[in-house]
């Protein structure tokens, strides 16, 4: 993964940051204190353990969507958090922020060194987020705060096992509850299925917060049923089939809530796992379920990501990004059986590019390559948008353009291709123009079928070639 880097201000303050990047600090600061309070009041085990703490998993989110140089915001969230919500000695919550802070710091550098992408699009970077991040670098605030507090004889050795164990387990649920959703929600690509089918959501968010409050905080249902935590699974499937990775995070973060809240008020079916348990029950039910429906709903953006990778392979040319000759087939027949149900004419453009031989010769195909590329880009920015642009082999390019009003009309988009592709091209620092060779040829007048389409075109473009290159002959 690349963590992005901010440009520098002119007017920077003397320890080099920019203005932008101090805000996020002090953003990134207050959020961090706001969070452990949440976490404080309402999630304490320990004395001063939470067995959610999630500040660190807004933290690692910030420092891999905004660069690692926003650390000293960590520590500064965590130092104050320490100091005056916890109220620990000031030598103490040094050490505790230090701690904080470096286990964001491992937990980037492990998952930077391991291949990670932060757009969550693949199952191997959710478990590298979950195992490296919330399993392994949590470890390192933990042994350091735990440590801390036991220098100072705060604890009784006894009671450091338990300490430690809850303090681990509160930064883990922290960086995989609350990480994955914010990287998640920074890609905008699944949250317009929301806007599009806005009733459907409003269904699935209304039924599954009904059903969250009969089973988390203890709401009575409408049937005489004992609530099951069962119940949520069908509402998980539909979030992930209709609405992706995003609907899946509203689902956790809204079911986590809702636990948290008859947790503490002693309602739902995590009523007595404060005393039962120290909220175990609690932590194991949000880890497991956040692992089952995170793998659940990338592993269906993965599926559908590769069928659209298959589709756009078989069907669009590699190099340039246009329809290959598979899907131009296609293509061709649809405009075909239109005309023919319309009765209306189409025309096809076959193109060369004159001289393109001596130009991969010369500077050599890699150079050839990024010319074509720049070729079919301003073939697409000059054609209409009913029109239909195919690359279907080495330089040649096929355009159809249906609803064409005379030969003069298509005399005259042709020579837009032939002004457009002449002009001059920046290859790598070299200057190449370039023109090209245009044969026409009208559906049904020359030809009904593809083959006998293609072969009036072709042949219009050699007679072009050969007069000198750059113009246009008509079939």
């Amino acid at each position: 993964m690349t963590i992005p880097h901010m440009s520098v201000d002119p007017a920077q303050n003397t320890f080099g940051l920019t203005r932008i990047v101090l805000l996020r600090m002090l953003a990134l600061a207050l959020v961090y204190m706001m969070l452990a309070k949440v976490a404080v009041t309402f999630a304490t085990v320990q004395g001063n353990v939470s067995i959610l703490w999630p500040s660190s998993g807004v933290a690692l989110a910030a420092l891999l969507l905004f660069g690692r140089e926003l650390w000293p915001g960590v520590l500064l969230g965590a130092l104050s958090t320490s100091l005056w919500i916890i109220g620990n000695p000031p030598l103490t919550a040094a050490a505790i922020a230090a701690g904080n802070t470096l286990e964001v710091l491992v937990g980037l550098w492990l998952l930077r060194h391991s291949g990670f992408d932060a757009r969550l699009q693949r199952l191997k970077d959710y478990y590298l987020l979950f195992f490296l991040a919330g399993i392994l670098a949590t470890l390192v605030s933990t042994l350091t705060g735990v440590g801390a507090l036991a220098l100072d004889g705060f604890l009784a050795l006894d009671l450091l096992p338990d300490l430690a164990l809850h303090w681990w387990m509160g930064n883990v649920l922290g960086m995989v509850l609350v990480t994955p959703i914010l990287l998640i929600w920074k890609i905008p690509d699944e949250r317009v299925t929301f806007s599009l089918r806005l009733l459907e959501s409003i269904c699935l968010l209304t039924l599954a917060w009904y059903c969250g409050t009969v089973i988390f905080i203890g709401v009575p249902f409408v049937i005489p049923l004992k609530p099951m935590v069962f119940w949520i699974v069908p509402f998980f499937v539909w979030a992930a089939l209709r609405f992706g990775r995003h609907g899946i995070t509203v689902l956790l973060a809204m079911y986590f809530v809702q636990s948290l809240l008859g947790a503490a008020t002693g309602t739902g079916i995590f009523a007595s796992d404060f005393q039962d348990t120290g909220l175990l029950n609690f932590w194991f039910f949000h880890m497991v379920g956040n692992l089952a429906a995170m793998t659940l709903a990338i592993a269906l953006h993965e599926r559908n990501t590769a069928g659209e990778n298959i589709r756009q392979m078989a069907q669009y040319d590699f190099l340039t990004g246009l329809p290959n000759r598979l899907l131009f087939n296609d293509r061709f027949a649809q405009l075909m059986a239109a005309a023919r149900r319309n009765r209306e004419r189409f025309v096809m453009l076959y193109i060369d590019l004159d001289g393109f031989k001596q130009i991969n010769d010369t500077l050599g195909h890699h150079e050839g390559d990024l010319l074509l590329k720049q070729v079919a880009q301003r073939l697409s920015d000059t054609m209409r948008a009913t029109d239909t642009i195919c690359r279907i082999g080495g330089d040649e390019f096929v355009i159809l353009m249906p609803d064409f009003e005379s030969a003069d009309h298509v005399e005259w988009l042709a020579s837009k291709v032939l002004d457009t592709v002449r002009q001059p091209y920046t290859i790598d620092g070299h200057e190449i123009t370039i023109t090209a060779s245009i044969g026409s040829a009208v559906y049904p007048t020359h030809g009904e079928g593809l083959d006998a389409m293609l072969k009036a075109a072709d042949r219009a473009m050699y007679r072009s070639k050969n007069e000198g290159g750059n113009r246009l002959s008509s079939a």
